[in-house]
């Protein structure tokens, strides 16, 4: 995997991981060259190998078949919520993931009606000692009437849903070919960041039965999460993604690192500012194509964000949180279309 030469073990895999999420990211927000590269790519192509993997039609606006489904109001506890969680459940089923529905009621604000939640866990090795979690919201946020039926939430999270989809089709196959003792395991979260602590304090208390214990080698879920990712705010152009957490810049260093080989090697739409310069303090000055490229990944102070990934965070979990900072434009409006997101991805 990318990254082996300079880590080993978990960090090594992982790292190689979060390199293919890049590529899948870039997808949403910029545009991947084309290429005929195959699984069985020379050592020395393996950036142009992993973009190669990336087929972003899957994720186009209005008609890519792993986006559109999603582009839909999906309240927590509507019709339109439980028809994107039957297509996510689907779409792992039929790639032979594990799938489990996690259900939960709960009080919504502001009206405080009792209302029935599902968070959606696929793992594509059950039986492995470690996971590696990426995970993002599938629900949209709640507008009172008469604009219940008006937002579809396409940062917020349709298109991380959608880059989570995509990644799991394309690493499937690389995955069965490769005999590891960790997996990967993708959450979809619903109710975002005012429920997901039902499920960190569920995995915290849930102890693996004691005939499992050595093939775990933990005492609870939780403590088999090695690094949870969490996506959020990705598909507007020109993301800016900060290090948010301090004890994984590790992971965001190789992200950025990641970034900017893609860039230079002609496999990523370059992101200039307007005035050809780089304004991000902290961000390396680097000339691609003669002009001076600048990062989604941007080195810095690391900054914190409350989001769904606090409550893992909170227990001790690895966090790396790859959102869209300061929030583009579209966040939360109603006005945000189909047609805002085909002229600007």
């Amino acid at each position: 995997m990318l990254f082996a030469r300079r880590n080993s073990g978990a960090r090594g895999a992982l790292a190689g991981m979060a390199a293919i999420v890049l590529a899948h990211a870039a997808a949403a927000s910029a545009s991947l060259h084309s290429s005929a590269w195959t699984a069985n790519a020379p050592t020395g192509h393996r950036l142009e190998w992993i973009a190669a993997l990336s087929n972003h039609s899957k994720l186009s606006v209005p008609d890519g078949e792993l986006l559109a489904p999603l582009l839909v109001p999906r309240v927590a506890g509507t019709p339109g919520n439980a028809k994107v969680r039957a297509f996510i459940a689907d779409h792992f089923r039929k790639l032979g993931w594990a799938v489990q529905l996690d259900n939960f009621t709960d009080a919504t604000p502001p009206a405080g009606a009792t209302v029935e939640f599902a968070n959606v866990i696929a793992t594509k090795a059950p039986g492995a000692k470690k996971r590696l979690v990426l995970a993002a919201h599938y629900d949209s946020k709640y507008f009172p009437p008469p604009d219940e039926d008006k937002f579809i939430g396409a940062t917020d999270s349709a298109v991380p849903c959608a880059i989570l989809l995509d990644l799991a089709a394309t690493l499937n196959d690389l995955l069965d070919a490769r005999a590891v003792d960790r997996t990967l395991q993708m959450i979809f979260f619903d109710g975002e960041e005012a429920f997901v602590e039902h499920l960190a304090a569920k995995w915290g208390s849930t102890f693996v039965a004691p005939d499992d214990s050595a093939q775990f080698g933990s005492d609870s879920l939780l403590d088999s999460i090695e690094v949870f990712v969490l996506l959020d705010l990705l598909g507007a152009r020109s993301p800016s993604i900060l290090n948010m957490q301090p004890l994984t810049t590790h992971y965001y260093q190789a992200l950025n690192e990641t970034e900017l080989s893609l860039a230079a090697a002609g496999l990523l739409a370059t992101h200039v500012s307007a005035t050809g310069n780089v304004t991000t303090a902290g961000v390396a000055d680097r000339r691609i194509g003669g002009k001076k490229y600048e990062p989604c990944f941007k080195i810095g102070s690391p900054i914190s964000i409350e989001d769904d990934h606090v409550p893992f965070a909170n227990k001790g979990v690895s966090v790396v949180h790859i959102i869209n900072f300061p929030f583009p434009p579209e966040w939360h409006k109603l006005t945000v279309s189909n047609d805002f997101f085909l002229a600007h991805l």
